[in-house]
């Protein structure tokens, strides 16, 4: 199955408050060569993943955010932020990008 971006994306999400310590994320398609995929902007920099990648691992943000970023393939296509209370998921042609403050108290709070 090929993955389809149907229109431009971008999903901002930035701290209220330096104590919130939540990421600054920017999420637009990739398009590159053919090959489609997502930027990931975690506040420490633009990274490239390609849906097609498997175990991708890269930096997320300072903490509460988390360690690492993995974008996993098989059937379900998404970035998933391990072991951190943030993550970014392809749904329908779009990205649904959720940040929470801290793991260990997580409040529900998020951006979809």
């Amino acid at each position: 199955r090929r993955h389809r971006v149907l229109a431009p994306l971008e999903v901002e999400w930035e701290a209220l408050a330096p104590v919130d310590a939540e990421i600054v994320a920017r999420v637009r398609p990739l398009h590159n060569s053919g090959a489609t995929g997502l930027l990931l902007d975690d506040g420490l920099g633009t990274t490239p993943h390609s849906w097609r990648s498997t175990a991708l691992s890269a930096p997320a943000n300072t903490m509460p955010s988390g360690a690492f970023t993995a974008l996993r393939g098989g059937s379900g296509l998404g970035v998933v932020l391990l072991g951190a209370a943030t993550s970014a998921v392809h749904l329908a042609g779009g990205v649904q990008l959720s940040v929470h403050r801290q793991m260990m108290s997580d409040d529900g709070h998020g951006l979809g």
